[in-house]
């Protein structure tokens, strides 16, 4: 049992790390098409998470946990773990920013932090899940 909750320790210490550069890439767009382009703060955090989410399978699948699986099987699984937390991502932000008066970066840390839990998971029990 020592063994199971260490690992999944280990893989999720290895997930929030990865999940930073993930992260920032998201935030700086975010951050770049709210205050340069004007776009509003949804639509903005959706086209960061996307990015970010690219830059999160690739961290994921080679460090985090070292997976072999076939590209083709791993990335569809991934993209659908994706698409639930891009659409969490959104609900949260679109609630979040129409509904209080919370500023957009705010709002965007807990959005992040709700959709951390749930994508960890997916992608650890599922989309890499060790055999």
């Amino acid at each position: 049992m020592t063994s199971k909750f260490s690992q999944l320790k280990r893989d999720f210490i290895l997930y929030a790390l990865m999940g930073v550069i993930a992260t920032a890439v998201q935030y700086t767009t975010l951050i770049m098409l709210v205050e340069l382009s004007g776009l509003s703060p949804v639509v903005s955090s959706s086209c960061g998470f996307i990015l970010g989410a690219v830059v999160n399978y690739w961290c994921n699948r080679r460090y985090t946990f070292q997976s072999t699986k076939a590209h083709h099987k791993a990335f569809s699984q991934f993209a659908i773990v994706a698409s639930i937390g891009f659409g969490l991502n959104a609900f949260f932000m679109f609630i979040g920013t129409h509904y209080t008066t919370l500023p957009y970066l705010l709002v965007q840390v807990f959005a992040t932090l709700l959709v951390l839990f749930w994508n960890f998971l997916a992608n650890r029990h599922w989309t890499f899940r060790r055999t």
